[in-house]
């Protein structure tokens, strides 16, 4: 027989735990509906406030500013170039091609 009470108390932590920013803040018990359930519920507040954009900014949940995440952008860009011009496994190629390279260097101003 589950013990609903000691589940329920432990959800209620799970839902006070403010805010999560990092994977090391999840604890590693934390069952996988749980986090999506968190995640849903973020995303909906997102989607209901992006006409307030002082409210959320494109680095909400990364915990870095934007000229960091802009330059992880660029570096993830960057390597799944590389590896597409790498030999292809298996005869299928993985990672982004030079258009989807460029496309992804698009979205960051001045680059």
């Amino acid at each position: 027989m589950t013990d609903h009470a000691s589940t329920d108390t432990a959800y209620q932590t799970w839902t006070s735990l403010q805010p999560i920013t990092r994977p090391g803040d999840v604890p590693i018990t934390t069952p996988i509906a749980w986090m999506e359930n968190r995640r849903s519920d973020h995303c909906l507040a997102l989607l209901l406030s992006r006409h307030a954009p002082d409210r959320h900014g494109p680095t909400d949940a990364l915990d870095t500013d934007i000229p960091a995440a802009q330059q992880l952008l660029h570096d993830w860009a960057d390597g799944q170039h590389r590896l597409y011009q790498a030999e292809p496994l298996s005869g299928h190629r993985l990672g982004l091609t030079a258009a989807g390279h460029q496309a992804v260097l698009d979205l960051i101003p001045d680059h």
